[in-house]
């Protein structure tokens, strides 16, 4: 029986559709897979990871029709914003609403400035969640993700600290594209704030660092930014002056004071491994990887030591120990180090023996596992809690810039009126003060009489500080002649 077949209409690269009948073929889960269904050459299907549904596009765009976001004129409330982050009046809903409603990407620019000059303000401890979610969007929406992720790695100064559903789409956006390092950095951010409880959060950041460690880039890691060079000079004596933006303080806290994507991706699958996948084998392998690339050699036998101690129950990639001992002869010899090169890997060859003789160390292949843990069926299945939880909190978000945005306008009512009220006092106390003022004359004359006393006496206290020389100078005389 001739296999049924069917139309598929894709796009390429330069735009042009392309419609063809093909065979409809159907992999081991009963789903179309369009690559074998294919024959044809110059089409090369990129992966994504997640399904379109998962970015609740529908659903986000409806906040656009939210009475609070309809009617706002971009261009001109920009300014506004930006006018009151100059003054420090700039409020969290403001900054909300415009980064809920940035739909081009020649606003882009308006917003990154406003997120930098509202991070100097004191009300950027108020920022809502809704505004970290909505500048992700409207960044990836407008395709600007290596503009974003300078906005994200630059947290001083920005503050944006992406959720896990904005996260997860980051890195599937990157994926798709084949940009296994942008993916990557984003995995690094979330290392960096320890946030890996998402469930398909975390396997997409395994995914991202195993992509990125078999696919590296080659290029010399960039130096860090506060870091100034001195030039070299002839002449000891000469002095060369640098301005830098402010004096990097000596102590190194090895978490975000790291600059070096190695060890940042070192440390991410550490975290990885040791916390989130502790009890299989693909967490202990990639823990002991990301030990070795994280330059922690120390940690890293000290975790073989323990898995060669328990026997087969905590079996490892044989894949892993390979790249652990190319991690390890990579090492510097440190003079002043407590334990040389050497007793490294002895230790490491004589573990890594004992591993592979009581049947712990595994030659399955550590791609085909990260692959069958990132299966797409498995994470459509996740995707299901976390679109319904992305639905609830669009409504939330804007129960709650509403809310804000009430308070906010009723707040500054209260405020206009008090100054009214403030004015009119004044006004009635002058009118007062001039229509009695022939009544109270005597009254005014003694108040004025002891204020030009006060003011005598502070004259006086001043040129007898200045001119202790010359203290028989008629000092009253001088102030009245001033």
């Amino acid at each position: 029986m001739a296999a049924p077949r069917t139309r598929v209409t894709l796009r390429t690269l330069s735009g042009i559709y392309v419609k063809r009948y093909s065979p409809l073929n159907l992999n081991h889960h009963g789903t179309l897979c369009i690559s074998a269904a294919l024959p044809w050459h110059g089409l090369q299907l990129r992966r994504t990871l997640l399904s379109a549904a998962y970015s609740c596009s529908d659903t986000w765009r409806r906040r656009l029709d939210s009475p609070v976001l309809k009617h706002v004129k971009m261009d001109q409330f920009a300014i506004e914003v930006l006018n009151n982050c100059s003054k420090a009046q700039a409020t969290a809903v403001d900054v909300d609403i415009f980064a809920c409603n940035v739909q081009e990407p020649m606003h882009l620019t308006d917003l990154e400035n406003i997120l930098f000059k509202f991070r100097a303000t004191p009300n950027t401890t108020d920022t809502l969640d809704s505004t970290h979610y909505a500048v992700v969007r409207a960044f990836l929406e407008c395709g600007q993700r290596h503009r974003l992720m300078e906005i994200l790695q630059n947290r001083l100064h920005y503050g944006i600290f992406p959720d896990h559903y904005s996260s997860n789409m980051l890195i599937d956006s990157f994926i798709k594209d084949k940009d296994y390092r942008g993916a990557a950095k984003v995995a690094i951010l979330m290392m960096l704030q320890e946030d890996f409880d998402n469930v398909l959060g975390k396997l997409l950041a395994l995914y991202a660092c195993h992509m990125d460690l078999n696919h590296p880039l080659g290029v010399a890691v960039p130096a860090a930014e506060n870091e100034v060079e001195t030039p070299v000079t002839d002449n000891d004596d000469e002095v060369v002056i640098k301005r830098v933006h402010w004096i990097k303080n000596k102590f190194f806290d090895d978490h975000f004071d790291l600059v070096d994507h190695e060890l940042l991706l070192g440390k991410t699958l550490a975290m990885l491994g040791g916390r989130y996948f502790s009890d299989t084998l693909l967490g202990r392998s990639y823990e002991l990887i990301g030990w070795g690339l994280y330059r922690k050699w120390a940690i890293g036998i000290e975790r073989l030591e323990k898995w060669a101690g328990s026997g087969s129950d905590d079996s490892i990639a044989d894949e892993a120990l390979d790249k652990f001992k190319c991690s390890l002869e990579s090492m510097e010899e440190d003079k002043d180090g407590d334990v040389a090169k050497s007793d490294f890997v002895e230790k490491f060859e004589r573990l890594s023996q004992k591993l592979k003789s009581s049947g712990a160390a595994d030659k399955i292949n550590l791609n085909e596992l990260v692959l069958q843990e990132a299966d797409e069926a498995i994470l459509h299945q996740l995707e299901h809690d976390d679109i319904a939880a992305q639905q609830t909190l669009f409504s939330s978000w804007e129960e709650e810039r509403k809310s804000k945005l009430d308070a906010h306008i009723q707040e500054y009512m209260r405020q206009e009126r008090i100054k009214s009220l403030r004015k009119k006092t004044e006004y009635l106390y002058k009118r007062e003060e001039l229509i009695t003022f022939f009544d109270k004359e005597d009254k005014i004359k003694i108040v004025l009489d002891e204020e030009r006393q006060r003011v005598d006496k502070q004259l006086r206290h001043r040129f007898q500080k200045k001119h202790t020389e010359t203290s028989d100078y008629d000092l009253v005389e001088k102030v009245g002649k001033i």
